[in-house]
């Protein structure tokens, strides 16, 4: 059986066009939202550092986002009024 081998997405920028591969798996929702949509993509490009992807074999398999927010802090104890959409813009 292949090993799934997680590294991040600065450790294997050239699997970034393969990325559309997997829209069809995102909920709804994250598709039919016009902050996400406008910004969402990004954050490959700007936290790269902090989006992970799988690979089997050398093939991309599976991959994750993340954009860095403060959250739970004593300065942050909610959500913004805006709520996810405040937090991309």
């Amino acid at each position: 059986m292949a090993e799934i081998v997680i590294t991040t997405m600065a450790e294997r920028p050239e699997v970034t066009p393969y990325l559309g591969d997997f829209w069809n798996v995102w909920p709804r929702f994250m598709l039919n939202d016009l902050i996400a949509d406008a910004l969402l993509w990004r954050a490959t490009a700007d936290f790269a550092d902090q989006c992970l992807i799988a690979t089997e074999n050398d093939e991309l398999v599976a991959h994750a986002r993340s954009i860095a927010f403060a959250f739970g802090d004593d300065d942050r104890t909610e959500l913004p009024a805006g709520g996810w959409d405040q937090v991309l813009q």
